[in-house]
């Protein structure tokens, strides 16, 4: 399976929020979904960079 890069999710929270805003609120548990995955992602990078 390949891994979803953070430059990935970082493209499609840009998507999802042009969706919200065009195609209303009903997309929005989307595109929370995918800020909080993207934070997450960028935590444990950061967290792991402190010990390399």
């Amino acid at each position: 399976m390949e891994e979803i890069l953070i430059a990935d999710i970082e493209k499609a929270t840009k998507i999802a929020a042009s969706v919200v805003k065009n195609y209303g609120e009903k997309y929005w548990p989307l595109f929370a979904r995918l800020e909080r995955e993207l934070e997450e992602r960028k935590s444990r990078s950061n967290r792991l960079a402190k010990y390399e």
